[in-house]
Parts: structure tokens; C-alpha cells; sequence
């Protein structure tokens, strides 16, 4: 039994790599070509999304390059989402303070637009951040925000 167990995790384990490669194969391949300045910026953060548990480092320049280019030509709401992905990977990597610098700063520009899904987003992932630090009291006022931000979404 514990034999059939291991192999079917490793089964899925393999085919949830697989479609990650795949993905980001395919993304790859669509920054090859050329793209409205917008479109980039949200498939360099989709890109980084796919790369950062495995690629962390690989992720970020991905997401510093969508970074520079939101900012440059002043698209807010791809500034935002790219800084809370930032964020993320700062976390992976246990920087824990650029992480937090990076999901704040994500905030700041998400709410001059009332971006309501990069909000719930980011509060999430900074409650995430307080978890892996056992702040327990922070995980859960981040949570609660979050919370609050899909609810007005739906979600």
C-alpha cells in the first residue's frame, strides 16, 4: 500500500511538472514575438509565476524585466501584478523583507485603481508571508483582508 501511494504521488508530481514546462515552454515562445507592451508585461509575470518554485532566480529577471517596462510606460495595474509576484519569489527565496517591501509597494499601486483582484491577491500573499514567519497574529489580519477583497470580487 505505502509502495502504490509513493508511486501514484510521483505520478502526479511528474505530470504537474510536465504541464508546467509546457506552459512555460509556450509563454516562452509567445515572448519571441512580438507583443503590445501590456501583453509582455502580463506573460513575463505568467512566465515568472511558472518558473518560481523551481527557477526562483530565472523568475525574477523575468519579472524585473516586466517591471521596468510597466513602469516605463506607466501601466499601473501590470506594475502591480508584477510586484506582487515579485514579492512571492522574494519569499521563496526567504528575503522576507524585500518580499514585504515588494507586496506593500503592490498594494500602493493596486489601490489608487481600486484593483480589487491584485489587492485580495497580495493581502493573501502577505498573510502567506507572515505564516513561514509564525506571525500568526499578522497571517490572519492579511487573510482577513484578502477575504474581504474577493468577497467584493466574488470569488
Amino acid at each position: 500500500m505505502r509502495s502504490y501511494l509513493l508511486f501514484a504521488c510521483l505520478c502526479l508530481w511528474c505530470r504537474t511538472v510536465t504541464a508546467q514546462q509546457s506552459l512555460s515552454d509556450s509563454l516562452q515562445k509567445r515572448l519571441s514575438q512580438p507583443l503590445p507592451d501590456t501583453t509582455r508585461v502580463l506573460v513575463l509575470e505568467q512566465l515568472a509565476r511558472t518558473q518560481m518554485y523551481a527557477q526562483p532566480f530565472v523568475a525574477m529577471k523575468h519579472i524585473q524585466e516586466g517591471l521596468r517596462i510597466a513602469q516605463r510606460i506607466g501601466y499601473q495595474r501590470g506594475e502591480a501584478r508584477v510586484l506582487n509576484r515579485m514579492g512571492t519569489i522574494f519569499r521563496i527565496t526567504g528575503n522576507y523583507d524585500r518580499s514585504l517591501q515588494a507586496h506593500l509597494a503592490a498594494i500602493s499601486v493596486a489601490e489608487v485603481h481600486n484593483d480589487l483582484e491584485v489587492l485580495a491577491r497580495t493581502y493573501n500573499n502577505l498573510g502567506n508571508l507572515y505564516v513561514e514567519q509564525a506571525n500568526w497574529s499578522k497571517s490572519i489580519e492579511y487573510f482577513n483582508k484578502a477575504r474581504a477583497f474577493a468577497d467584493q470580487l466574488n470569488n
